[in-house]
């Protein structure tokens, strides 16, 4: 049972420069600075495992709706279909 009390770490997933992290469904969307847009696989949180790479905008921002992702650097935005 979780305590919001007391939190703690309980995996890891290396990546080289995260700069923003949004769930979608059962993936974590990570914009990371050196590879991309990053789709992590999170059912079981113990073992979160990256399934997926998009050398999208490297910096900022990433939301998603519907099948896309959106990702952005402040001067331009990327739609990703997740779903191709």
């Amino acid at each position: 049972m979780s305590n919001p009390a007391s939190p703690r770490i309980v995996a890891t997933c290396a990546t080289p420069d995260t700069r923003d992290v949004t769930i979608y469904g059962f993936y974590a969307l990570v914009e990371d600075a050196v590879r991309g847009l990053l789709i992590i696989d999170i059912p079981r949180p113990t073992v979160p495992m990256i399934v997926g790479t998009c050398p999208a905008v490297p910096d900022y921002s990433v939301a998603a709706s519907g099948s896309y992702a959106y990702v952005g650097d402040g001067s331009r935005l990327q739609l990703i279909d997740l779903l191709p």
